[in-house]
């Protein structure tokens, strides 16, 4: 079972910040998960959870209010020498493989397709898509792209399992044994998206051992180190 940085891991550093993505792939992460959004003028890709700036940069305006300049201008209330940065920075730095939960419309797709394409990233990264569409749009750009699909509801999984996408995204909560054994029917994996809506990334170190004899494929959570450690301690008791 794969070990996904939710949010680029939250051991040590802040969350999506570069250096928490060289963290987590330098301690044994698969894949560093970050999220990917638009400024207002649609043209470069940047990295950002939340859609309001708020609450990790203390200023109450939308990321596609904003101009490039201006995110980029941001600072951290915590943490202010983790700088924002955008899609292309982390390219150049190669960081990879990472997931990039793609937070916009399919319709948006273009400049961060090019900017794949341009650093030969394919192979290097798994596209997170919302819509259905977007998972057509990024299988006809390159079909070697890998998608996962990160579901809104519950009830999208019938339309998502009728696609191309590769991975599918259950949250915590959705979990059963039937479910995975259906994704698997229609040759896609599982990856857990660990916690609650209020408790995001964060679970019961013992859940992983239940997921992945529920036949779950990898996990999406905070703390890499310390679910590695707890993988390791689980294996040494069987």
């Amino acid at each position: 079972m794969v070990l996904i940085a939710h949010r680029a891991g939250t051991d040590r550093y802040p969350e999506q910040s570069i250096d928490a993505v060289r963290f987590s792939l330098s301690h044994g992460a698969d894949m560093a998960e970050v999220d990917v959004r638009y400024t207002e003028d649609k043209n470069v890709p940047v990295i950002c959870h939340d859609q309001n700036a708020k609450r990790i940069f203390g200023i109450d305006k939308d990321i596609d209010k904003m101009t490039l300049g201006e995110f980029l201008s941001l600072r951290r209330i915590v943490s202010p020498e983790a700088f924002p940065y955008t899609l292309e920075d982390i390219f150049k730095l190669g960081l990879f493989p990472l997931l990039l939960h793609l937070k916009c419309s399919f319709r948006e797709y273009d400049p961060l397709l090019s900017l794949i394409r341009r650093y030969g990233a394919s192979g290097n990264v798994v596209l997170g898509a919302e819509e259905t569409e977007g998972v057509r749009l990024i299988k006809d750009f390159d079909s070697s792209i890998k998608v996962l699909a990160f579901m809104r509801t519950e009830a999208d999984l019938e339309s998502f399992l009728q696609t191309d996408c590769d991975y599918i995204r259950l949250w915590e909560p959705w979990l059963a044994e039937e479910r995975v054994k259906l994704v698997h029917s229609y040759g896609k994996k599982v990856w857990v998206m660990s916690g609650t809506f209020d408790t995001v990334g964060y679970t019961a170190f013992d859940h992983l051992r239940i997921w992945e004899n529920m036949g779950c494929d990898g996990v999406l959570i905070n703390e890499i180190v310390k679910a590695q450690c707890a993988m390791k301690v689980q294996n040494e008791k069987q």
